[in-house]
């Protein structure tokens, strides 16, 4: 998840869903199902109640499948009652505390896709840092490239954390890594002491995993350290993909079928990173680009489609999002907007 996603998101979200009201466009995604069709949702987070008004959303009009039913032929499903996998990046800890009960309680399959390293550590990911230091910091205004980004207010604070997150998909991973310890020390040089951590950056712990297996939990590999896997040299590229697979079949006794790459756009995977995932020996990988509506799936499996979720949106947003009306309302709210 990049730094910052969460708070922007959720507000483009709230402008989208309320311009598609208007439009009264949310009854006709709500009949816009294609039959047949295949649609893998991509959560990070999850809270009870809004995972389980999702999964009751879901329910009534799809049928709930393991991930590995979406490597499956067009032909074997073309007529079928369209299909909903449900996946969760980064291995955050109330993906088993929260997600699971609700999934077992709904029959729900889920899957979840881990970065190794962090598992069972104590350790944070970046954008968590970044975010928790720009919610506690005292600082008014900061310097990136060049500019001065404003501070004062939530909503300002997301826009800089999003700028963040851009300059840092764009660098080599030392650079990066240069640029992120930077700033996150200027603004927690006048943070909050106590919003030094960010609130649910907890991470999974190995014991909690191997249970999860044994509840029919699919675990996938999201690399050893989430890098922008492009951005990387081959053999280091390699390393992250080979190390995740052995460090998982490790740990809970068989090797990964699926990988999910980190940030997930073409711009930070690549064909070379595509070859390398399968060279690795996964069965499939899953990007973060959307499909307008439920997709067949007759991609390149080494870079499947999901389509974005989160627990905290409403039904009527979760409706534009499956139904592939959620690109055109989202371009309308621009262009009325003026860009």
């Amino acid at each position: 998840m990049p730094a910052g996603s969460a708070p922007s998101w959720r507000m483009e979200s709230d402008r989208v869903g309320g311009l598609a009201r208007r439009l009264r466009l949310t009854t006709a995604a709500r009949r816009a199902i294609v039959r047949g069709g295949f649609i893998t949702l991509n959560y990070h987070h999850a809270d009870r109640a809004g995972l389980a008004a999702h999964l009751a959303y879901l329910s009534a009009r799809f049928k709930l499948v393991p991930l590995e039913e979406s490597l499956e032929p067009v032909a074997t499903r073309a007529h079928g009652r369209p299909r909903v996998a449900i996946t969760f990046d980064d291995g955050y800890r109330d993906v088993y505390a929260d997600a699971l009960p609700v999934a077992e309680t709904w029959r729900a399959p889920i899957a979840v896709f881990v970065v190794t390293r962090f598992v069972g550590t104590d350790n944070q990911f970046w954008w968590d840092r970044l975010q928790a230091a720009a919610a506690g910091t005292h600082r008014r205004s900061i310097d990136l490239a060049g500019h001065t980004h404003l501070l004062e207010g939530a909503a300002a604070r997301a826009r800089f954390c999003a700028t963040v997150s851009r300059c840092v998909r764009t660098l080599p991973s030392p650079e990066a890594a240069t640029l992120l310890e930077r700033v996150i020390a200027e603004l927690v040089d006048s943070a909050v002491p106590s919003t030094s951590s960010a609130p649910g950056a907890q991470l999974l712990d190995w014991p909690q995993l191997r249970d999860m297996c044994a509840r029919g939990v699919c675990v996938g590999s999201h690399t050893e350290t989430h890098p922008v896997l492009s951005r990387l040299r081959p053999t280091e590229a390699r390393a992250e993909l080979e190390r995740s697979r052995e460090t998982l079949a490790t740990h809970l006794g068989t090797p990964p079928e699926f990988l999910a790459y980190p940030h997930g756009q073409p711009a930070d995977v690549g064909q070379e990173v595509v070859a390398l995932t399968r060279a690795a020996g996964y069965r499939a990988a899953f990007s973060t680009v959307s499909r307008p509506g439920p997709a067949k799936q007759d991609a390149d499996r080494y870079f499947l489609p999901r389509t974005p979720a989160d627990t905290r949106e409403p039904i009527n947003v979760l409706a534009l999002r499956v139904s592939g009306l959620w690109p055109l309302v989202a371009w309308l709210r621009r262009y009325f907007a003026g860009g």
